[in-house]
């Protein structure tokens, strides 16, 4: 797939070479914290996620995806600063969620908002998807406001608590 940019950082496919940033990322303790049961939790276990995602990307690369998974890396250095993903959502509260998860050398500079804002635009205009939605636990401010300054707009919680965003319109954000 073609990368998407912002003004900061290329949203690009993983690359097995993104291996020590995307592992020191996800056996974080706050990534942990706030991800539940999605994503790896040790190093082995990133290389295997990692090259899952590589793998598929070289076997099966599609014009028009139901997911993607995007590496954040930094235009001027190409520093890998976090993750990106999404896809088709099986819940109905949108066509697509998302899950995204950023460095801890890297948290604070707005990179988040800034590749959320980015991907979502990039998979409108590539793939023509209209609404998106997003969710966090209520003690996670900082992704609460990751959404809201990448357009998102808080809607009602859900059944467990969490904190739930939409951007864009159509019948099933007004019902979720």
């Amino acid at each position: 797939m073609l990368p998407f940019e912002t003004s900061r950082l290329m949203l690009r496919d993983p690359r097995i070479t993104d291996l020590q940033p995307l592992t020191e990322m996800w056996t974080d303790a706050a990534v942990a914290q706030f991800m539940d049961d999605y994503g790896p939790r040790d190093p082995a276990g990133v290389q295997e996620w990692l090259t899952q995602i590589v793998r598929a990307l070289e076997d099966c690369p599609e014009s028009n995806p139901s997911s993607v998974q995007l590496t954040l890396a930094r235009k001027d250095d190409a520093a890998v600063v976090g993750w990106l993903g999404l896809g088709a959502s099986s819940r109905g509260v949108a066509d697509w969620d998302f899950g995204y998860a950023v460095h801890p050398a890297h948290r604070g500079n707005g990179y988040a908002a800034e590749a959320l804002a980015g991907a979502v635009d990039g998979c409108r205009r590539r793939f023509g998807i209209e609404t998106f939605w997003g969710e966090c636990h209520r003690a996670n401010a900082a992704s609460a406001r990751v959404m809201t300054r990448a357009g998102f707009s808080e809607i009602a919680s859900s059944d467990d608590g969490n904190r739930r965003f939409v951007l864009g319109s159509s019948t099933a954000l007004a019902s979720a």
